[in-house]
């Protein structure tokens, strides 16, 4: 970590850190979604749709990220893996976001026996936690309108209690999630990674929308050509500000 904050100060690693991954996470995204909803997303995001598109949802585009990047049928092996690795990274982001730099390597090491026996166990309810979501977001597909609150309502309900039955696991062998606070707090939070995921991409449309974006600024935000890597882009933008807004008030 010492090339890292010698290149950067560290107020601004642990801000770029997650905001790079969220970029990261999305930056493929328009290789998932069909021509189609690509033409709908980018009009979406210029403000360019009409009234009568109201069977396509913001949610839409980003179940088939979902799909390619955990896998169509998440109910096998590789489908596992993958959720292990991304959780596994996600746990490494959250943690570094609540750090310090200097702090970092000293939680791993005072903790590593718990973190290692922690990381299959999590990765576990995390593949549950994902599951989950795509069944929420394939079931409520035929649903008229409001599916985009409908799933964060129902998908943070039910991550909830996903927690719930994750906790009493851990507790039940002698693992208190938050007495080590710096290591418990980011193993839960990865297991509502999908509804972080989705509150950022939705909230990185309003804005972009908000914007009525055109042509003028595709040097920076592609809106027209790739637009879930703009989303991406704007998305990983807003964790930025939110965690140097974060850093202020907790200094």
């Amino acid at each position: 970590m010492a090339d890292i904050t010698g290149l950067l100060p560290t107020w601004l690693a642990n801000a770029a850190i997650p905001a790079g991954a969220v970029m990261s996470f999305f930056w493929k995204g328009d290789d998932a979604i069909g021509p189609g909803l690509k033409n709908w997303l980018t009009r979406k995001i210029t403000g360019q749709n009409s009234s009568d598109e109201t069977e396509v949802s913001t949610i839409d585009p980003l179940r088939h990220v979902f799909d390619v990047v955990y896998g169509t049928r998440p109910n096998g092996l590789p489908s596992f893996l993958r959720v292990t690795l991304i959780s596994t990274l996600a746990f490494l982001v959250f943690l570094l976001w609540l750090l310090d730099f200097e702090y970092w390597g000293l939680e791993l090491t005072l903790y590593a026996t718990w973190i290692v026996v922690l990381i299959p166990i999590n990765a576990l309810f995390d593949y549950v936690s994902v599951t989950k979501a795509l069944f929420i977001m394939r079931r409520i597909g035929n649903v008229g309108g409001g599916k985009t609150l409908m799933f964060l309502v129902l998908d943070f309900l039910c991550t909830f209690l996903i927690i719930m039955v994750y906790a009493i696991v851990v507790e039940s062998m002698g693992i208190s999630m938050l007495r080590g606070m710096h290591w418990g707090i980011p193993f839960l939070a990865t297991t509502f990674l999908t509804f972080l995921l989705t509150l950022l991409y939705v909230l990185a449309v309003r804005v972009l929308s908000g914007l009525k974006l055109r042509s003028g600024i595709s040097w920076a935000l592609p809106v027209e050509t790739l637009p879930v890597r703009s989303i991406g882009i704007m998305a990983g933008f807003l964790v930025f500000l939110i965690s140097l807004v974060l850093r202020v008030f907790s200094a």
